[in-house]
């Protein structure tokens, strides 16, 4: 079926095969891991994200699982990360972070990182990732993919196709793409 008149056609691709072409990128990416201690990856966490506490380094690593610098693309990981870790970190460099962080707000960009990791997880493994720490925020993500399309949310998040939120406010029957962006904050920050 045509696309409604107020959307831009897309590809007719599915989003699994927009991420597989994505993934070509991937083993450069493994070049910039960053397997470590727990005390080297908590002063990492903690120099990257400036934080001065008085807490040991190593208990960075009870709270976060991994973390990935916008800014150089290095993922960071701690000797007793898993497979599914390495996988979201690994999507953080694939996408638009700061962008998606700046419009939808840190729950959705952590939640659509997990949505797309879960997608990829399950092709190469059978089942979606269940170690990681994003339930809430992937409800977040599946409400805004369940209202834009999975092949919409691809395209924004993997290729900062921003410019398609004011068609989709429209079709939504949302103001303009600020109100858009902010329901989908605001409702994910409601959540516990």
């Amino acid at each position: 079926p045509a696309p409604p008149p107020d959307l831009p056609p897309f590809p007719p691709r599915r989003s699994s095969e927009s991420l597989k072409d994505q993934l070509c990128n991937l083993p450069a990416l493994l070049d910039q891991m960053r397997i470590t201690s727990s005390a080297a990856f908590g002063h990492s966490y903690k120099s990257l994200k400036h934080i001065v506490d008085t807490q040991p380094d190593e208990d960075v690593a009870t709270t976060v699982q991994g973390f990935t610098n916008a800014h150089t693309k290095e993922i960071y990981l701690y000797l007793r990360s898993n497979y599914c870790h390495a996988f979201h970190e690994a999507i953080h460099t694939l996408s638009y972070p700061m962008a998606i962080a700046s419009n939808f707000g840190l729950d959705i960009m952590e939640g659509l990182t997990q949505y797309f990791t879960d997608i990829i997880f399950t092709e190469q493994t059978g089942g979606p990732c269940t170690t990681h720490n994003y339930k809430a925020q992937l409800v977040c993500a599946n409400a805004l993919v369940s209202d834009f399309t999975r092949d919409v949310a691809a395209q924004i998040f993997f290729q900062g196709k921003f410019g398609l939120l004011g068609n989709l406010a429209n079709k939504l029957k949302i103001k303009n793409s600020t109100a858009l962006t902010a329901h989908y904050k605001n409702s994910c920050q409601a959540l516990p």
